[in-house]
C-alpha cells in the first residue's frame, strides 16, 4: 500500500535549485515572489526574483528601470495558463513580445534589434 503526503507537507518540502534553497509551493507564490522581486518556486514556475520562468522559459521579466516584458508567445496549454495566471494578478507588462523560443532565459536580445 503507497503513501501519501498531506498537501500541507509537500508544500513544506525544499528543492535546492543553482544554489538557492527554494519553499515549494503553487505557482501563485512563483507570481507573488516575482511581484515583489524575491525568489521562489512554484510546481512549475520559479522566479528569482527579475525573472518569472515557466518549465524553463522566462515569460516576465523586470528590466533595470523598474518595466516589465512579457512573453506571450504559445508553447503550450500549460504556459498558456501560467501566462494568463500572471496577467490575472494584475501584472501588465509595458512591452510584449513573441515568437520567443522555447527555453529562452533573457528576453532582452530580443528588445534589442530582435535576436534570432
Amino acid at each position: 500500500m503507497g503513501s501519501c503526503l498531506d498537501s500541507k507537507q509537500n508544500k513544506n518540502k525544499y528543492a535546492d535549485m543553482a544554489g538557492v534553497r527554494w519553499k515549494m509551493a503553487s505557482n501563485q507564490y512563483a507570481i507573488d515572489q516575482f511581484e515583489n522581486g524575491k525568489a521562489g518556486k512554484g510546481s512549475a514556475m520559479w522566479s528569482n526574483g527579475e525573472k518569472l520562468y515557466s518549465y524553463g522559459t522566462v515569460i516576465l521579466q523586470r528590466l533595470d528601470d523598474g518595466s516589465v516584458v512579457g512573453n506571450i508567445t504559445k508553447y503550450s496549454m500549460t504556459t498558456s495558463k501560467h501566462q494568463s495566471q500572471a496577467r490575472v494578478r494584475g501584472y501588465v507588462a509595458h512591452k510584449l513580445l513573441t515568437n520567443i523560443p522555447m527555453g529562452t532565459t533573457d528576453l532582452m536580445p530580443y528588445l534589442i534589434g530582435g535576436a534570432e
